[in-house]
């Protein structure tokens, strides 16, 4: 059990730092901690065993976020893979990325987008 706890841990670091520095410029809320879990839901599922439509937004806010080659968001300081992953949009304004979209949203997205 003191393993695991060691390994979450190290694992998450820098998510902690996050939560408990004082220059953080975002409050922690209910939906950025609904978040925080769901982003790391799904990289517990693994990239592959995602739907393909939440593979194709993660690499589109991957490309297009001005803090991609980051590890942290310079506008909020949040880890970059727990937005990337994550439903919510970017907190910028305006926003790097939108919102997390349903299949048939991403579908209409693309294709208005030329993506």
């Amino acid at each position: 059990m003191q393993n695991k706890i060691l390994q979450f841990l190290k694992s998450n670091f820098y998510t902690i730092y996050w939560i408990f520095n004082p220059n953080r410029t975002i409050d922690i809320t209910p939906q950025a901690v609904y978040n925080y879990f769901q982003a790391q839901y799904r990289k517990t599922l693994g990239f592959n065993n995602l739907e393909v439509h939440v593979q194709e937004q993660i690499i589109y806010r991957s490309k297009i976020s001005a803090c991609a080659s980051l590890e942290h968001c310079s506008f909020c300081g949040c880890p970059m893979e727990e937005l990337i992953y994550g439903n919510d949009s970017c907190k910028n304004t305006p926003p790097c990325f939108p919102k997390m979209m349903d299949k048939e949203e991403w579908l209409e997205f693309t294709k208005t987008n030329n993506l």
